[in-house]
């Protein structure tokens, strides 16, 4: 018997909704069944957390987080496994718009004319945040979590992640189902999940390059 442990696209009547694992008799078919539900997290059941603080180490890299949307939460979930202080150093959370400007440097401006729920807003955030703390991978959140919009955006479930590495910075748009806590706990998820995307670009980038020098 094979587990495997999956990022849901919608919510489960099984796991704890987003996060679930998925057991069949042989790999394939547990990767078969993990596709109809989401995106891979890992073949080992490791919590994403864990997950990106092995791509942390891997590469010699340290994290921080701009949260808005989130909180404090993604923070949380970083450091929840044992020797996350050799990838995390600080975070900040900015849920008002004026922390916003005067911590990571967002423009009130922009702000004003793009609402602070927008992918621009979560990519001046991200790279904010990589400014102010000198981190390898930032990751930032910014949506509506509901039960009623912000007035400027009433669009509840509608979050926007940013990502920023050396090699510039990715914004991405989810429109997440549930309550107030499943949308955080999404944004949360899949802030991770997008994370480990960009270390494994970069591991795989890291690997090539070691494959040329070596003649390979």
């Amino acid at each position: 018997m094979v587990t495997v442990r999956v990022l849901a696209e919608r919510k489960q009547p099984f796991g704890d909704g987003f996060e679930v694992e998925v057991s069949a008799e042989t790999l394939d078919q547990a990767l078969q069944k993990a596709g109809a539900i989401g995106k891979l997290i890992s073949v080992d059941n490791k919590p994403l957390g864990r997950v990106l603080q092995d791509k942390l180490l891997a590469l010699g890299y340290k994290v921080s987080a701009a949260e808005s949307l989130t909180g404090g939460s993604l923070a949380a979930e970083i450091v929840k496994y044992d020797g996350a202080s050799r990838v995390f150093d600080e975070s900040v959370v900015t849920y008002g718009n004026v922390a916003k400007a005067a911590l990571l440097g967002v423009d009130p401006a922009l702000i004003a004319r793009e609402g602070v729920v927008s992918a621009e807003v979560a990519k001046q955030m991200a790279d904010g945040v990589k400014r102010l703390c000198g981190c390898d991978l930032a990751l930032s959140t910014t949506g509506i979590a509901g039960p009623k919009g912000d007035g400027v955006c009433d669009e509840v479930g509608l979050t926007y992640i940013g990502v920023a590495t050396s090699w510039g910075t990715t914004t991405y748009m989810h429109l997440f189902e549930g309550d107030r806590d499943d949308v955080r706990r999404q944004a949360v998820l899949w802030a991770l999940y997008h994370g480990v995307e960009s270390l494994d670009k970069e591991l795989a980038a890291k690997a090539e390059d070691n494959q040329v020098k070596h003649g390979e």
